[in-house]
């Protein structure tokens, strides 16, 4: 089964990051990460899709 992955970060590196980090996971559709630039959009990124399983989310976005 697929891990849902919502990754809230303000600095646009971090999407390239996670892909490169986990990019054996991602391929083999082990995990899914969804990107949210900042808290609304992560609310709406989550009334979307409410299957998500974990956040991930920088605390001291300015």
């Amino acid at each position: 089964m697929q891990a849902k992955i919502l990754v809230v970060d303000n600095e646009p590196s971090f999407t390239s990051i996670i892909n490169q980090k986990f990019r054996k996971k991602i391929r083999e559709k082990d995990l899914q990460f969804i990107f949210a630039s900042n808290g609304l959009k992560a609310l709406e990124k989550l009334q979307a899709e409410p299957d998500i399983d974990v956040i991930l989310t920088d605390i001291s976005m300015l």
